[in-house]
């Protein structure tokens, strides 16, 4: 169940969300405005006055801050079901080993 549910759920939102709205989207409102290193460690903005009063980038901005809370979200709820399915696992073989 957390391989055909959870992993199926998030592999989807990752496609979703970082495939289709960060790099079709998001990056070619980026570009023309932020130069950014080619690791992606870091940027800087061409035109800071410009990029402050950008309402479409500060939407943009504020739609990636939500996806990837949102994202995180998933990872933690399934990294928590991890946790417990490992200790049910372990339970289980103490169980065996004792019986």
């Amino acid at each position: 169940m957390l391989y055909s549910e959870k992993y199926t759920i998030l592999h989807s939102q990752e496609v979703d969300f970082v495939g289709k709205i960060q790099l079709d989207i998001m990056s070619n409102k980026i570009y023309g405005k932020v130069v950014v290193d080619p690791l992606w460690k870091s940027a800087y903005p061409l035109d800071v006055v410009a990029l402050r009063d950008d309402e479409v980038f500060k939407c943009m901005a504020r739609m990636n801050v939500f996806i990837f809370g949102f994202m995180i979200s998933l990872y933690d709820d399934i990294e928590a079901r991890i946790v417990r399915l490992i200790a049910q696992i372990e339970d289980e073989l103490k169980q065996r080993n004792n019986d």
